[in-house]
């Protein structure tokens, strides 16, 4: 009897190892355990509105009339405008609601042409939330000025116009700006002014 009693203990002191290893493993492996202030990366600060501080690098940013870098874009905001109404360039009626027009120069800085996506520009506004461009206006962007899903080659520079629709009442708009690469998820961010 007290050889079975051995055994059984002696069984499981082995499970409870086991057990205690396989915990170890999993927690080693979700990357879990404690974190101190500090230990992120990210410098303990906040975020410019995207992403959040997990190590990630800083989004470069700029302001209406400075080039911003992304990768191998380059973006200009020239300017940006509230509305309520844009007339159609084809005689349609007039858009209404909420409106941001933003005015921009792209330069492609690859050795390959690029298509334009509209995921490639995103507007945030102060309460963090993102608006989508809106590619059902391009009747009421100029001729020329409509660059989504338009190929632009290696080293050549072209003006576009995107409209977003937003929210009633919002405000302090950033645009989010990436770069063409579809495997990359580098974003900068311009602050529009109003």
């Amino acid at each position: 009897m007290g050889k079975k009693v051995l055994i059984g203990c002696g069984a499981l002191s082995v499970l409870a190892v086991l057990a205690i290893v396989f915990l170890v493993v999993v927690v080693g492996l979700s990357g879990g355990g404690t974190e101190t202030a500090g230990e992120d990366g990210g410098g303990g600060g906040q975020s410019n509105g995207g992403g959040s501080d997990t190590g990630e690098a800083e989004q470069p940013t700029g302001a209406v009339g400075e080039n911003l870098t992304v990768g191998d874009a380059e973006w200009i905001v020239n300017s940006a405008i509230e509305t309520d109404q844009l007339q159609s360039q084809f005689g349609g009626p007039a858009a209404q609601g909420n409106l941001i027009v933003v005015d921009f120069t792209f330069t492609n800085n690859t050795g390959e042409a690029v298509t334009l996506d509209p995921a490639t520009m995103t507007l945030i506004d102060g309460q963090d939330r993102q608006f989508d461009a809106d590619t059902d206006q391009f009747e009421y962007i100029p001729d020329g000025r409509d660059l989504f899903l338009e190929q632009v080659n290696p080293g050549v520079t072209q003006e576009g116009q995107v409209i977003f629709s937003v929210a009633p009442g919002a405000s302090g708009f950033t645009l989010q700006a990436g770069d063409t690469d579809m495997f990359s998820d580098e974003n900068g961010l311009i602050n529009l002014g109003f």
